[in-house]
């Protein structure tokens, strides 16, 4: 009895190496992450354009989904001069993640940061995004979603009001990081299927 648990023992071992050697790796596809753009109207939210950026590639190299090309340096690694004097030059971007091999590019909007006032006077901050991949390839689009953050925060709301009510800065940016993780789970889920 003990002999055939034993050779059981053995052949299950057997079949899990066997099984686990004879796949194939998955094959990581390579992304881009381009700068989101501002659709907030708020001059003080512009910083947020790179910074979103990089909290989204953050958050997916964390993940481990993709294969990720590198942002900040683009331009020294392939010597396409992809900023201007007028900022970011986006067809030199294209160019220079094209040459880099890369599969796909993350396009991200900022589309609103908004107040809610709860109970008590606090308030809180919603920002919502919009993220879009795109395939360089072709120009499909391969995947779209929408996603909402919020952050209470530490203070009540301006009962007097001069000027309209904008969120702190700090507060967006949590509200964001909020926002991108959201998206970034979904994107990860669907990453081999793109």
């Amino acid at each position: 009895m003990t002999t055939i648990k034993t050779g059981f023992k053995i052949l299950a071992v057997f079949f899990l190496m066997f099984n686990v050697y004879s796949r194939e790796p998955v094959k990581k596809l390579v992304l881009a992450v381009y700068p989101f753009e501002n659709l907030t109207g708020i001059s003080e939210y512009e910083v947020l354009s790179e910074e979103s950026a990089n909290l989204m590639f953050m958050d997916l190299f964390k993940r481990n989904s993709f294969k990720l090309v590198e942002m900040e340096r683009i331009g020294d690694i392939t010597g396409e001069k992809v900023y201007t004097d007028k900022g970011l030059d986006r067809e030199a971007y294209l160019t220079a993640v094209k040459n880099l091999g890369a599969d796909f590019i993350l396009f991200g909007k900022i589309r609103e940061v908004s107040k809610e006032t709860l109970r008590k006077g606090k308030v809180k901050t919603r920002v919502q995004i919009e993220i879009r991949i795109v395939r360089l390839m072709n120009g499909e689009l391969v995947f779209m979603k929408e996603g909402e953050g919020s952050c209470k925060n530490s203070f009540s709301s301006p009962s007097v009001m001069v000027k309209p009510f904008v969120p702190p800065l700090e507060d967006v940016k949590i509200a964001l990081e909020r926002a991108i993780n959201q998206v970034g789970r979904k994107i990860s889920r669907k990453a081999q299927k793109f």
